[in-house]
């Protein structure tokens, strides 16, 4: 039985021991454990195999181990943490996010007033979740680099990688990266690389790249995403968890930044013939911007509308904020006026209550967009000017974004007739493209100057 229950906490970190490799082991347990003589040890095993079912999609069979654990702990024993952990997590699969996130924080203060080291790393591991973290805003981030410096403290190298990923989940679900962030996740990708942690090092890697794409550091950002796709394949598919899911958004939204504009398409398109749950959503909404970019805005439109209709099938309200502000942007830029419009509203909504600045950026954008559709150029200039004051409110820089905020407010402020104002602005997004190699948006900032210019030669245009 002991045995048993090494391999159990063994399988829950080797990448290649799936979850029925876990249940097996904690069943085994079960049956070797009566519940008279050690109900503690018996519900514990339930605990860690309903934690293994639930993470298989076996949310029947889940649900009857959780039971058993229920009945046997006492009130005040901190297993209540595990059983909490595994309630988040069902809300979770059952789309019900803000239920998820109050028992993942039970979970954290159970755990914190009375679980190990290894217990409160294990309810700080769900409260990262991706889909319910950012529901807490800064408190989530400040929550969990709280975590990391007590890990640290203990020196427990285990403790210490887990939490450089839940301070990551920040970076690609509310796109917020800082020095700090970096050189942590930097660390531990050494670190995992000298351990023979492959799961962490791939993990890490991929998430660090993102952060690197977001704040223009490319030939890194083109690195950690090569190494990890390379770490990926070459477990021949036994590695699990969050690769399948990301990787290609990731290494899709770099190739689009370039302007490699098909290669793009074929990696988002590549995700999406294996793509099941959330991914749907932004895959295909940044496969709708890959076809923007294109010119096949019929391809765009369907695109943004499958998004759309994976958001309303999974209700993710972290995903959904970010699919609204994408989505936005992109019918204010073809024209649609009111369907950019009722996606401005509700993408506001939540990322100001969860402080999703990307999302602002771009319903500023669209905001400003439409505004000069209407011919209320002062209107625009203000929203555009809004885009470009959120960018610089970020910790570092987003160079693309921001490029594209000026390239806007350029747009903007020629309309609004003040043409040295816009040249400015459009300097200052050249300079961006030109550093970062982006050579497709690049291109957007030529054409736009030179078709102001026409304008303002024929006399149709704005002065300056």
């Amino acid at each position: 039985m002991e045995a048993c229950e090494l391999l159990g906490e063994l399988y829950h970190r080797v990448h290649d021991r799936g979850v029925k490799d876990r249940v097996n082991v904690w069943s085994a347990v079960m049956r070797s454990t009566v519940a008279d003589h050690d109900p503690i040890r018996r519900a514990r095993a339930a605990v860690e195999a309903a934690d293994a079912l639930v993470h298989d999609n076996q949310l029947v069979d889940a649900k009857g181990y959780l039971e058993e654990a229920e009945r046997l702990l006492p009130p005040d024993h901190p297993l209540w943490s595990g059983v909490e952990g595994v309630r988040a997590f069902m809300f979770i699969l059952d789309s019900r996010f803000r239920e998820a996130l109050a028992a993942a924080r039970r979970a954290v203060d159970i755990a914190n007033r009375g679980g190990t080291m290894l217990e409160r790393s294990r309810a700080h591991s769900i409260l990262a979740h991706p889909a319910i973290l950012p529901l807490m805003g800064e408190a989530g981030r400040e929550t969990m680099r709280a975590w990391l410096a007590e890990a640290e403290a203990s020196g427990d190298e285990r403790l210490i990688i887990d939490g450089r990923h839940f301070i990551l989940s920040d970076t690609w679900t509310r796109g917020i990266v800082d020095e700090t962030q970096l050189r942590q996740a930097e660390e531990g990708v050494r670190k995992a690389g000298e351990m023979g942690w492959t799961l962490d090092e791939a993990s890490l890697r991929m998430v660090l790249g993102w952060g690197y794409f977001l704040t223009g550091r490319w030939l890194e950002a083109g690195s950690h995403l090569g190494r990890a796709n390379t770490l990926v394949e070459s477990q021949g598919g036994r590695i699990r968890g969050m690769f399948h899911l990301l990787l290609p958004y990731f290494r899709g939204n770099l190739a689009m930044g370039y302007g490699r504009i098909d290669e793009a398409r074929r990696i988002f398109e590549g995700g999406l013939a294996h793509a099941r749950f959330h991914d749907l959503i932004w895959l295909n909404h940044d496969l709708g911007r890959c076809h923007q970019m294109r010119g096949d805005l019929a391809a765009a439109e369907g695109a943004m509308a499958e998004a759309q209709a994976a958001r309303d099938r999974f209700r993710c309200i972290v995903c959904g904020c970010q699919a609204d502000g994408v989505t936005a942007e992109f019918y204010a830029a073809v024209g649609d006026g009111a369907q950019a419009a009722l996606l401005m509203a509700r993408a506001a909504e939540t990322a100001e209550e969860i402080g999703h600045v990307a999302t602002l950026i771009r319903v500023r954008r669209a905001k400003a967009r439409v505004a000069l559709a209407r011919g209320a150029v002062g209107e625009a200039v203000e929203a555009a000017h809004g885009a470009v004051a959120l960018g610089e409110g970020l910790p570092l820089p987003q160079v693309l974004e921001q490029g594209q905020s000026l390239l806007l407010l350029g747009q903007a402020q020629a309309a609004a007739g003040d043409g040295d104002a816009a040249r400015t602005s459009w300097e200052e997004a050249r300079n961006r493209f030109s550093a970062l190699g982006a050579s497709w948006f690049l291109r957007q900032v030529e054409e736009t100057q030179g078709a102001a210019s026409a304008r303002m030669s024929s006399g149709t245009g704005g002065g300056g």
